[in-house]
C-alpha cells in the first residue's frame, strides 16, 4: 500500500499512518505464521535425517530395518518437497499481496483468487515473475474493482494579488478559483458596465 495513493484519496497523514501500521501488522502476522510453518517443516526434516542415519548405523544388515530406512528416506524426500512448495507458495502469496496493495484495488481479497498461479514463476535470484502482468490485465478486465486515478491540474495559488483585484475578463478568469460566488457576481456586474 502506498502513502501517495492514500493521500490522493484525501486522507490525512494521521489516518495514513494508522492504515499503514494496521496493514503492516497484518502482513507481518501472516508472514510470521508462514515462517513458523516452514520452521516446523525444517525441524521435521532434520529429525527424520537423524533417525535415518541412526537406523542405518545401528542396523546395517537387517532387511526389515532397511525397509524402514527406505520408508523414512521416502518420507524425508516428501517432507523436503512439501517444505519447498510451502516456501514457494509463501513467496508467491507475499508478491501477490504486495502487488495488489500497491495497485489501488478496492477488493484485494477478491482479486487474489483470480491469479493464474501456473503463470507465476520464481527465477534463480528468488524474484517472483508474472504477478505485475496479471495485475495490469486485471486493471483492464476488472476496471471497476480499482480506484480510478484522479487527474487534473493543481489550482494556482500563492498569488499576492487579492481575489477580485484587477480589471477585466482575464482577471476574473485568473482569480475565480479564489473568489466567493458573491465576488464573482460583483465582478461580472462590473464587466457589464
Amino acid at each position: 500500500m502506498k502513502r501517495e495513493f492514500l493521500r490522493e484519496q484525501g486522507l490525512t497523514d494521521e489516518q495514513i499512518d494508522k492504515i499503514m501500521a494496521e496493514h503492516g501488522r497484518t502482513v507481518q502476522a501472516e508472514q510470521a505464521s508462514r515462517e513458523n510453518e516452514i520452521a516446523t517443516l525444517k525441524k521435521q526434516i532434520a529429525e527424520n535425517e537423524k533417525l535415518i542415519k541412526q537406523f542405518e548405523k545401528d542396523n546395517k544388515d537387517s532387511s526389515e530395518l532397511k525397509e524402514k530406512v527406505a520408508q523414512l528416506t521416502a518420507d524425508l524426500e516428501k517432507t523436503k518437497k512439501d517444505a519447498e512448495e510451502a516456501m514457494k507458495q509463501t513467496k508467491i502469496d507475499n508478491a501477490i499481496n504486495l502487488a495488489l496493495s500497491g495497485s489501488g484495488t478496492k477488493y484485494a481479497d477478491l482479486l487474489s483468487g483470480k491469479f493464474d498461479r501456473e503463470k507465476i514463476t520464481i527465477n534463480d535470484k528468488g524474484e517472483v515473475l508474472g504477478v505485475s502482468e496479471q495485475v495490469e490485465q486485471f486493471k483492464k478486465d476488472y476496471a471497476d474493482l480499482f480506484t480510478p486515478l484522479v487527474e487534473g491540474r493543481t489550482p494556482e495559488s500563492g498569488s499576492t494579488e487579492p481575489a477580485g483585484s484587477g480589471n477585466g475578463y482575464d482577471s476574473l478568469l485568473k482569480n475565480a478559483d479564489r473568489m466567493t460566488a458573491e465576488e464573482i457576481a460583483q465582478e461580472f456586474s462590473k464587466l457589464d458596465k
